[in-house]
């Protein structure tokens, strides 16, 4: 079996995501599966303009914080990258340690993810996801059920994680699984 490992950011850098991409794919590979990494994936000029301006407007105008990585056009650029990079591959299923770079992907191949929570689960939970402004939250919860529902399996490092899964969103909780992370030894 041949893996799409799919993430935003460069997955051989341990200092992304705390490690954890990176480890979850060594441990892939440590079972004997085939995997190629498709990430680095970069924002267009314009969107990244354009969310900046938004970012200002909200934050001094509204007084709100505004998530760029939950806008649609950044995810649908996303999307572009990874399905073009997908048609030059063999691969048998999409995995990916998040949400953002597979909620808007278009693929007839499964698509796996396994992360440590849902957009909704984490708003007002961290510091980041505080004080949003109504469009993020909108987009967020948006992107969060598209992957929901796109995807074959939907992997949760905790109970909490999966339970804020089935509670805010429309998801088979048969697809919603529990199993987690492991130490990040090596």
């Amino acid at each position: 079996m041949k893996i799409a490992y799919v993430t935003t950011y460069d997955s051989s850098n341990v200092s992304a995501w705390s490690g954890t991409g990176n480890y979850i794919l060594r441990a892939l590979q440590d079972v004997g599966l085939q995997t190629e990494s498709i990430g680095n994936l970069s924002e267009r000029k314009i969107s990244r303009l354009l969310c900046r301006l938004k970012g200002a407007y909200y934050w001094r105008i509204l007084k709100k914080s505004y998530m760029r990585d939950r806008e649609p056009t950044v995810l649908m650029n996303y999307s572009t990258q990874v399905e073009k990079l997908l048609a030059s591959i063999h691969y048998d299923i999409v995995f990916s340690p998040g949400t953002i770079p597979i909620a808007c992907l278009q693929t007839d191949k499964p698509i796996v993810f396994w992360t440590d929570a849902t957009f909704a689960g984490l708003v007002d939970f961290y510091p980041g996801f505080t004080n949003l402004c109504t469009e993020t939250i909108k987009n967020g919860n948006k992107m969060e059920q598209l992957a929901l529902s796109k995807c074959r399996i939907a992997i949760y490092s905790s109970e909490w994680a999966a339970n804020t899964a089935i509670e805010h969103y429309d998801v088979d909780e048969a697809k919603v699984k529990v199993v987690p992370f492991g130490a990040k030894l090596k």
